[in-house]
């Protein structure tokens, strides 16, 4: 069971059979607890069916807010409708935090970027420019807002490309980067 709070909204992920048995109670006890204003399934994975689960996705308590922006050391734009797992990958906030001695002054490399966590955080600690990439358009979409948001725009470029083929081009090349993020 993975449950991320965004503001208001909660996005959780069930992916065992056991928790899949407790879901309508756990739903309860999120909504008494947390009075949240939606609470968002993206139990949209294919390992649910090794265990014999069906693949759901939708608002199942509220609504959706038509923005949902959160603060994390910067402010960050959240898809948790269509984004990658919960819609931004929270596990990583300290991590996205401990950049700043990294960053500063470096050419940075960041790859299956998402919504632009990593990249937003080196160009605000002070890199150079910053190569967010991503195969996802929509992903990269969101990197860019999220990069005018906090008015580091002018340094961040995205890249829609696989990273595998991206990587190899650019060791072919001889292109390097003083901070590679993967």
């Amino acid at each position: 069971l993975t449950v991320d709070k965004f503001g208001d909204c909660l996005s959780f992920q069930i992916v065992s059979l056991g928790m899949e048995r407790m879901r309508d109670d756990i739903l309860a006890i999120l909504a008494e607890v947390f009075r949240p204003q939606c609470i968002y399934e993206r139990d949209d994975l294919a390992v649910r069916e090794k265990e014999g689960m069906e693949q759901r996705k939708g608002c199942v308590y509220g609504a959706v807010p038509p923005e949902l922006i959160i603060r994390e050391h910067a402010l960050m734009a959240v898809d948790i409708e269509n984004g990658q797992k919960t819609g931004h990958f929270l596990d990583q906030q300290e991590n996205r935090g401990h950049l700043r001695p990294y960053s500063a002054g470096r050419t940075v490399l960041d790859l299956c970027c998402h919504t632009g966590g990593f990249s937003i955080h080196a160009a605000l600690y002070g890199a150079a420019r910053v190569q967010a990439v991503d195969v996802s358009e929509t992903a990269l979409a969101m990197v860019r807002g999220n990069a005018a948001r906090n008015g580091v725009a002018d340094r961040v470029e995205t890249v829609c490309a696989n990273v595998f083929d991206l990587v190899r081009q650019d060791c072919e090349e001889g292109r390097q980067f003083g901070l590679v993020i993967c």
